[in-house]
């Protein structure tokens, strides 16, 4: 029988990948009369817009604890999870799967669930340890992509199963510019996504000719390396060539990537890195480095050699990124056939498929 009650539960719902997946299956979740509620762990100054799911019947509990040895906000979190009754909780980020790790297991009906959405390499083994431990007491682990699931070999006490992220909606290909053509990085302007690179290789392009030089780099996200993006492009006169935009909604975003030749993926690591199947969704080339979710998303097969069309996998460094961009440009990326290949992968992510995929017996 299909869960009635969902609890999901996350640490913060910033402006992140994982939160923008969430935003999809509850959506899809509600128009099927589930009933979902969900728990804010901490509270976030940059949260994504939930005013729809709201609208939609979406009730939000907000905790506001301090650390994940808060006993006051876990007996808090204990009491929701009493009140609900959820036939299934779903945990997302390191906390909220160690906080629901530790429930009592009363009802043998709940079923929890942990997902996992990337390969957490800065994790202590203090951490590691203790997640593997409370693993047990879990009854699906869900990872995003192949990479993720065999990452969690010997960490994990509980079956680790593999279900792709959903994308929102696809857009048919109407403009692509050969003369001045646009190119795209999504992401949050951190250390992980490393969007300086992405621009130095950018700039390196510009000066050796291998993009028009009228091609324009759009950046699109925030966080703590904006400053220092904006004085490398001071430094390097690029303010008419590189834009960063901030923040874009779903349909702002579309947008950009129904224009652009490529989005340019530049993270040191990934667990499925959402923005690459949006962007194909759109008819987007990808450039990307080789980091987990490109095994079965971005190829035909589990095999690096079999590569939808139009999907480039570069070396970590500025010159092979920037070869990448002259390539992106071949006429082979844009004819139908290459273009529909790309499009196609939305037939494997559709939200209405992948939300019941969610729903485990």
């Amino acid at each position: 029988m299909p869960p009635k009650k969902i609890l999901i539960v996350i640490d913060a719902f910033t402006k992140g990948g994982a939160q923008n997946v969430l935003k999809i299956i509850i959506n899809e979740w509600l128009k099927t009369s589930i009933e979902v509620e969900i728990v804010f762990i901490q509270n976030s100054k940059s949260e994504l817009n939930l005013n729809e799911l709201k609208a939609s019947g979406l009730r939000i509990h907000r905790l506001n604890a301090f650390s994940t040895i808060d006993l006051i906000k876990f007996l808090e979190f204990r009491k929701i999870v009493e009140n609900f009754k959820p036939d299934q909780i779903h945990a997302h980020l390191y906390w909220s799967q160690i906080w629901c790790g530790l429930l009592k297991k009363k009802d043998k009906r709940r079923r929890i669930v942990w997902i996992e959405h990337n390969t957490y390499i800065n994790r202590t083994s203090i951490k590691w340890i203790l997640y593997k431990l409370l693993s047990k007491r879990v009854n699906q682990i869900i990872a995003v992509s192949s990479e993720v699931k065999e990452f969690l070999n010997g960490k994990v006490l509980s079956p680790v199963k593999v279900i792709v992220n959903p994308v929102k909606t696809h857009r048919t290909r109407t403009v692509r510019n050969f003369n001045k053509p646009s190119f795209m990085f999504v992401g949050r302007l951190n250390n992980q996504k490393n969007p300086l690179l992405a621009i130095q290789s950018f700039n390196y392009a510009l000066i050796n000719k291998f993009i028009p030089e009228n091609s324009m780099l759009y950046i699109a996200g925030e966080g703590p390396l904006k400053n220092e993006l904006e004085n490398y492009i001071d430094l390097n006169d690029l303010a008419k060539s590189v834009k960063i935009l901030g923040f874009l909604n779903s349909e702002t975003l579309s947008i950009y990537y129904s224009k652009s030749i490529a989005l340019v993926s530049t993270s040191k690591f990934e667990g499925f890195s959402l923005v690459r199947v949006e962007a194909l969704s759109k008819g987007c080339n990808v450039i990307t480095t080789r980091t987990s979710g490109i095994l079965g998303i971005l190829t035909k097969s589990e095999n690096y050699q079999d590569l939808i069309l139009g999907v480039i996998i570069v070396q970590n460094d500025l010159i092979n990124i920037a070869l990448a961009f002259k390539e992106s440009l071949k006429r082979k990326y844009w004819n139908t056939f290459a273009i529909s290949e790309r499009q196609n992968i939305f037939k494997k992510h559709n939200p209405v498929l992948i939300s019941k995929k969610y729903l485990i017996n």
